[in-house]
């Protein structure tokens, strides 16, 4: 076939949007860490706990941090997610890795805040020693196990692994099931970040002008992206070529 055959359909719908993030919950996050911050300095004064007032200083550098880039907002107008508090992180952390890292971290100080606070009361007046240690592994713990999960896709994606949730064969059937396609070969699926899945593949048509092959590409675009939400498709259409080859192409095989 001819390179003008090879047809590249291309349907982008990227979700990086986190405008919806006010400006105001940045200073809600602000108020938050320095209201824990004074109380844990208190806290460590009164209690003469190193721990606690270690744990303040963390906090208010975390509140500095915050500060910062509040003010990288109003100088690009633009609204930051991913250094915002872990409660306002939390709906948009569920699609976007970087913003689930962020969550991660600002919960994990959160926690171990908490916990701090938690061991030095017990500490303090109940005199358990252990609950110190405890409450520090059980937040390890969590936190390797959530660092282990956001690692996992990470590498996926590093590793062009094909999305989750999607199956490659319903892919090729759905094709299939096209009117004009005749068979799908050389097939490749991969993910470039949550929002964004690519596929290609070879697709059997009839003897046709490069013309007619239109309205199959359109309608392979559509498909593809109502049923799997991939908004990067390209297609090499062909007749009658690579014969005798599966949906995934074996090495060696041309």
């Amino acid at each position: 076939m001819d390179e003008d055959n090879h047809k590249h359909g291309h349907s982008h719908g990227h979700s990086h949007d986190v405008s919806n993030v006010k400006g105001t919950n940045f200073i809600v996050t602000v108020i938050l860490n320095l209201i824990i911050t004074v109380a844990e300095i208190i806290g460590g004064i009164y209690s003469g706990s190193l721990s606690l007032i270690s744990d303040a200083l963390h906090n208010l550098s975390d509140a500095i941090a915050i500060v910062i880039s509040y003010v990288a907002i109003i100088i690009s107008k633009k609204d930051i997610a991913n250094t915002i508090g872990a409660f306002l992180l939390h709906s948009e952390s569920v699609d976007n890795m970087n913003i689930k890292s962020a969550y991660l971290h600002l919960f994990s100080d959160a926690l171990s805040s908490l916990g701090v606070i938690i061991a030095g009361i017990l500490i303090y007046f109940y005199q358990i020693y252990w609950i110190d240690s405890v409450l520090t592994v059980l937040i390890a713990l969590y936190i390797l196990k959530e660092s282990f999960t956001i690692v996992k896709d990470a590498m996926s994606i590093l590793m062009q692994g094909a999305p989750k949730g999607i199956k490659l064969n319903g892919v090729v059937d759905l094709i299939k099931d096209i009117d004009g396609v005749e068979n799908v070969h050389h097939v490749h699926l991969w993910s470039l970040d949550e929002n964004n899945i690519n596929f290609e593949a070879h697709v059997n048509v009839r003897d046709m002008l490069v013309s007619e092959t239109k309205k199959i590409d359109e309608k392979i675009i559509e498909e593809l992206h109502e049923h799997f939400k991939i908004n990067h498709v390209t297609i090499q259409f062909e007749s009658d070529g690579c014969r005798d080859v599966g949906i995934i192409k074996k090495k060696g095989m041309f």
